[in-house]
């Protein structure tokens, strides 16, 4: 081997043992990005089971309380929109009874 065949040699191994290097340093990066992704992959289990509780606590408890409450609500919706037919009707009433005390009232004076 000559002199140029060795300096060449050295040459890339100057290259080649940095990127030795970077190469290493690459695989401990994958080998910690590969052990943050179990965590984050566990912690998701966790948080898709949090999730399936709570939406079974919504179907099971939640929402028939909600549909009671509806329920025993919309009767006294109704009757507090009819207030005021009633108080429409009970106006006409007493304006007849009004009506028929004066001429009940008319009438006993007459008499007396």
């Amino acid at each position: 081997m000559d002199n140029r065949d060795l300096e060449l040699l050295q040459a890339i191994q100057m290259i080649i043992d940095p990127l030795k290097n970077d190469v290493k340093d690459l695989k401990d990066d994958v080998k910690d990005l590969k052990d943050d992704m179990k965590d984050v992959k566990e912690r998701l289990g966790n948080v898709e089971g949090e999730v399936e509780r709570t939406n079974l606590k919504i179907e099971n408890k939640i929402m028939p309380a909600i549909q009671a409450l509806h329920d025993g609500y919309m009767p006294l919706v109704n009757k507090v929109q009819n207030v005021p037919e009633d108080i429409e009707d009970l106006k006409d009433r007493v304006s007849v009874l009004e009506f028929s005390h004066k001429i009940m009232a008319d009438k006993i004076r007459e008499i007396t």
